[in-house]
């Protein structure tokens, strides 16, 4: 298990530090270092600024494994990650369970980590940082459907370990088992 630290550092290293400048004609987004770009090929990778870490290794876990579901598929990935956290059987931190080795498909797929569309981060951090700070009142029912789910996967997988598991039904492209 990697050391919150060495979690942070990761996702630092993915974080491309951005500000959109408002009220120019065309909005720019500015990078850390001072540098413009009218349409970039990065989509931003920030959050409220009081949310702190956890908010983005979230948002980064919906992005890469919900990007084309709808509000609710993307609410349930955030939750199975959530739930994960509340598990004694796995890491204390959001990002402690997001960059556990072998858990999630897209942090040893080789590609890089930062979110290239814009549009589906925007919409991936609105998710998560609405599940953060709402927590169950995001949507109870799906909080009460989800319960002591830790375990996902794709229609299109089959994974050795889902057979071990119960299923508690499917939501969007996802098939969600509890342990």
């Amino acid at each position: 298990m990697s050391s919150p630290r060495a979690c942070l550092q990761r996702a630092a290293r993915a974080a491309l530090v951005v500000a959109i400048v408002v009220g120019a004609a065309q909005p720019r987004l500015v990078a850390a270092d001072g540098t413009t770009s009218a349409s970039p090929g990065v989509a931003p990778l920030t959050g409220p600024p009081s949310a702190g870490p956890g908010l983005q290794c979230l948002a980064l876990n919906i992005y890469h494994e919900a990007r084309g579901e709808g509000d609710q598929g993307k609410a349930a990935v955030a939750i199975v990650t959530l739930n994960r956290v509340i598990s004694k059987r796995f890491p204390d931190t959001l990002c402690e369970v997001v960059w556990q080795r072998g858990q999630f498909s897209w942090t040893r797929d080789g590609r890089p980590d930062r979110p290239l569309e814009v549009s589906a981060w925007r919409r991936a951090l609105k998710v998560a940082t609405r599940i953060y700070r709402q927590g169950v009142l995001f949507d109870r029912a799906l909080w009460r459907r989800l319960r002591g789910v830790t375990h996902y996967h794709s229609l299109f997988v089959q994974p050795g370990w889902a057979y071990r598991l119960r299923p508690a039904g499917q939501i969007g492209e996802h098939i969600f088992y509890r342990s």
